[in-house]
């Protein structure tokens, strides 16, 4: 089995067809509050990243990789790369899973064929990924998928009125 596939899914380079996807991952206003995301998108900035992607992490210093159920060949969401450093040998992680497709074990299949791809493909022997410390299906799913807590930024994002903690999850291999 290749590096980016599970049983159950795939890991795929974005393309021109996953931007109605994008679109309404983006502006799913229940991810706005644990990610970098304030506003809607509009659909004419999302398809022009889409066309636009640079696929190359070394070079972007990004990757981002849709994950799609392989029964049905759907976008079920997407996995970032970020921070790529080739030096460091160090990157961020991310995951957004539609609601329809959560709680369903997809997105610790999709950062373990993650895992494995950065650490053969990059060299990358360090994944970090900073969740905020009230969202706590991200807090166990980075958890059980081998990540160890390694700091805290105090007050860190504000969701809604409130300031919260972001923790530091660390996975060394």
């Amino acid at each position: 089995m290749a590096t980016l596939e599970t049983d159950r899914i795939r890991l795929r380079p974005l393309d021109e067809r996953d931007a109605d996807f994008i679109i309404s991952l983006e502006n799913d206003e229940e991810m706005w509050a644990f990610g970098d995301t304030r506003a809607p998108y509009p659909e004419s900035v999302i398809r022009d990243y889409v066309v636009t992607y640079d696929p190359d992490p070394l070079r972007a210093g990004q990757l981002r990789l849709v994950i799609e159920n392989r029964a049905r060949g759907e976008a079920v969401g997407t996995l970032d790369l970020t921070d790529i450093d080739s030096r460091a040998l160090t990157c961020c992680i991310g995951i957004a899973i539609a609601s329809q497709w959560r709680r369903k074990g997809i997105a610790h299949e999709a950062l373990e064929a993650a895992g494995n791809y950065c650490s053969r493909w990059l060299g990358i022997t360090n994944l970090r990924a900073d969740i905020a410390s009230c969202n706590e299906a991200a807090l166990a799913l980075f958890s059980k998928a081998g990540f160890k807590e390694a700091g805290t930024l105090r007050r860190w994002r504000s969701i809604g009125s409130r300031m919260v903690d972001i923790k530091i999850f660390q996975k060394i291999s």
